[in-house]
């Protein structure tokens, strides 16, 4: 099935094929809603994935993870914490993330944040700072992280996350 952004821009492409040029342009004022409509919520729940982790909430993490439902499906649930291996699957994710936030985790300051979204499918790059109390200047050191978020039937959630550590600015491509 074709995903409410794809039928658009078929019907689109059916209104510029037969030159009609007013339905067109409402078309694609649609597009651009729904892309900036998308935008929007995947930054939003990108945000509620750092505050989860800076209020130490584990009932907030839980809620920014994709929940595939599926046995099958579980594999695409995946984390991977700085210097360990990945984590796969959404009950042993969500039990790191337990054990983490329970372990005093620093605070975490997403900075230069840059999100790309293809269909159902949204990424966001960002540098992740850490500050030790709420208050406290960040860190130069820091991680650079992607996190990998997927639309479903609950909006958008986490399907993976993975954070590497780096010293000093990261300068991600594009700056």
């Amino acid at each position: 099935p074709l995903s409410s952004l794809e039928e658009l821009e078929q019907r689109l492409e059916s209104a510029v094929g037969a030159e009609d040029y007013e339905r067109a342009a409402a078309i694609r004022d649609k597009i651009n809603s729904f892309r900036q409509d998308s935008y929007i919520a995947v930054l939003q729940a990108n945000s509620e994935f750092y505050r989860a982790f800076r209020e130490r909430s584990t009932s907030a993490m839980k809620a920014v993870w994709h929940d595939p439902g599926d046995d099958s499906d579980q594999k695409m649930v995946v984390c991977a914490h700085p210097g360990m291996p990945p984590i796969v699957g959404r009950d042993d994710v969500l039990e790191s993330w337990s054990n983490i936030l329970g372990d005093g985790a620093p605070r975490i300051h997403p900075e230069n944040v840059k999100i790309s979204i293809v269909g159902r499918v949204a990424w966001v790059t960002c540098e992740e700072k850490f500050a030790a109390e709420p208050g406290m200047d960040t860190s130069p050191f820091g991680c650079l992280a992607t996190n990998i978020f997927v639309r479903s039937k609950a909006g958008w959630r986490m399907t993976h996350h993975h954070a590497g550590p780096v010293q000093g600015r990261i300068g991600l491509v594009g700056d």
